[in-house]
């Protein structure tokens, strides 16, 4: 018997001690939920943004540092083109001249003697000469390669036997016919000009589908991080619900007291876990601010963004052909690519132009006249009266030529090594495309699988409950499952999220992300 009675004094005081750490504990978490339910309540509301995902799309192309730049370098391409096309511009050039000299000269004087005989005797004298001239040319290139002249010129000459007038009009043409020959020559620097301003269009297309993915991305992750922070939401209502049940129960002496810091102990791992996904959710609705270029208005850069466009669900198949036709046509890369190397065949054709004799034909056409006033020095003129034809073949050729068919042997290499290049990318877009369109039947797969098992876990645990209900499961157990459901419900959440950045993701990778959202780029 008295061992009995030891044995029952220490089963007491055991359990006095076990109530007595419960009761503080419980007294504790009470304590800190009623300090965060009051810390919470002390935070000041923020405003709020309403924006759909056109809304993002539109602002980040509106004020996009990125893409600002790149359209810079349209201008200066725009300008390159403008330069080239000065080859076509008339060259006008204007000349006076003036002279003056005096020379020795020198003549006979005859001379008589009384007889009649005529004696010649030499004098000198000195020549004296005024000339003023003016002169106006104007040249201009021909598309074949031909440069025509034309000038016109008319001088005074002022000596002592008096002034003369010369007036000349002077057509020039020099075509080549071997080096030069031909529109490719000659515009060899337009043609080059345009493909980079289509090589920077291009690069406009590229930096606005980098861009529009950038956004579009962060918008699903918003979304995303809002779903999530609303799954712990509901799991920590739960739990909290949990929570009033349990004093309820051990208050009428259905649970022991140790449930009751069962149930707090979820309460707080929900609370922590609903934290965290706050936390997130200011770090998504920030990146997607820099995405759009809200940090520039202060007012919104706090605001909390409510993206109000849900995430879109389809059954249909993509064609993998299609899909990859259209990535060869519409890929900015790949289309840039094609530009360069059609640059480096434009630079094999002037290597090769470089290689042959050149050979210039010169036609001049001359009339002139001449008098005593300026309107008998014109007279003629108009009657063509006076002219001169000259023609003439001027050849040339450099003796070995080095520096051209090295140039020619270049460009053929870099031709060669522009091939193998064009073979990789399309390896490269082949190879995107199929992951593309894997990744979006995975996705697709994943969310009717993802389904399934929130509808399980659901029922689960409302059976669980049932089973707590009736008192043949613990708090625990309970817990358990509430957060295998938000885990479910989270990976389903995951699997519609990559389902819309599949959706992207082959919109980017064929390139037709553009026309797809209507995005036209001037």
């Amino acid at each position: 018997n008295l061992l009995e009675n030891r044995e029952a004094i220490r089963r007491r005081r055991l359990h006095e001690t076990e109530g007595s750490v419960v009761s503080g504990l419980l007294t504790v978490c009470a304590a800190l939920l009623v300090a965060m339910s009051i810390a919470s309540a002390q935070q000041p509301k923020r405003p709020q943004v309403a924006l759909t995902l056109e809304d993002c799309v539109k602002m980040a192309l509106d004020k996009n540092i990125a893409l600002q730049q790149t359209r810079l370098f349209n201008d200066d391409a725009k300008s390159d083109i403008t330069r080239s096309l000065s080859i076509y511009d008339p060259n006008l050039s204007i000349t006076t001249q003036g002279s003056y000299s005096k020379s020795p000269g020198g003549d006979f004087v005859q001379i008589a003697d009384s007889a009649g005989n005529v004696t010649y005797v030499p004098e000198r004298t000195v020549a004296k000469s005024n000339r003023q001239s003016l002169t106006a040319r104007i040249r201009r290139k021909m598309w074949w390669g031909a440069e025509f002249s034309g000038a016109i010129s008319s001088s005074r000459t002022h000596r002592e036997s008096g002034a003369l007038y010369h007036n000349s009009v002077t057509v020039d043409m020099t075509q080549p016919l071997m080096r030069g020959f031909g529109r490719l020559p000659t515009e060899s620097d337009i043609r080059v000009s345009r493909l980079n301003l289509e090589e920077s269009n291009q690069r406009l297309r590229e930096r606005t589908i980098t861009t529009m993915v950038e956004v579009e991305e962060a918008y699903w992750s918003l979304v995303k991080t809002r779903e999530a922070a609303a799954v712990q939401m509901l799991r920590l209502e739960s739990a909290q619900e949990l929570l009033v049940q349990t004093r309820i129960r051990v208050s009428a002496g259905a649970k022991a007291r140790t449930e009751i810091l069962s149930a707090e102990v979820g309460v707080a791992n929900a609370r922590v876990d609903s934290i965290s996904s706050a936390t997130a959710v200011r770090g998504a609705e920030d990146l997607l601010k820099q995405r759009t270029n809200l940090v520039d208005n202060a007012e919104l850069w706090d605001a909390a963004v409510i993206p109000l466009d849900d995430p879109t669900l389809g059954s249909a198949q993509p064609d993998l052909d299609n899909l990859i036709a259209s990535a060869l046509a519409n890929r900015p890369e790949y289309q840039r690519h094609l530009l360069a190397h059609r640059r480096l065949e434009i630079a094999v054709a002037m290597s090769k132009d470089r290689l042959k004799p050149q050979l210039n034909a010169v036609v001049s056409l001359n009339l002139d006249d001449s008098g005593d006033d300026i309107g008998e020095g014109t007279d003629e003129l108009v009657t063509a009266q006076f002219q001169n034809w000259s023609g003439s073949l001027i050849f040339s050729m450099p003796l070995g030529n080095r520096d051209a068919k090295t140039r020619l042997a270049n460009s053929r290499v870099e031709i060669r090594r522009s091939e193998l290049t064009r073979q990789a990318l399309e390896q490269q877009i082949f190879a995107e495309v199929r992951t593309a369109v894997r990744k979006f039947v995975s996705a697709q797969r994943t969310i009717e699988a993802a389904s399934e098992a929130v509808r399980l876990a659901e029922t689960q645990l409302a059976a669980e409950k049932e089973r707590l209900r009736l008192g043949l499961a613990t708090n625990y157990e309970v817990l358990q499952i509430e957060q295998d459901l938000a885990r479910e419900r989270n990976t389903h959440l995951d699997a519609v999220i990559d389902y819309q950045n599949a959706l992207t993701d082959i919109a980017k990778t064929t390139g037709s992300i553009l026309a797809d959202r209507g995005i036209i780029i001037e």
